[in-house]
């Protein structure tokens, strides 16, 4: 996981972050 200074993340990384979480598990459904 990447990490800023201060510790924030700006708000658009944070839902690209959950877009890529939520295709992710979308994959693995599929795969197995």
């Amino acid at each position: 996981m990447l990490y800023f200074k201060g510790g924030q993340c700006p708000p658009y990384f944070l839902k690209f972050r959950i877009k890529i979480i939520v295709t992710f598990k979308n994959i693995l459904k599929v795969s197995s």
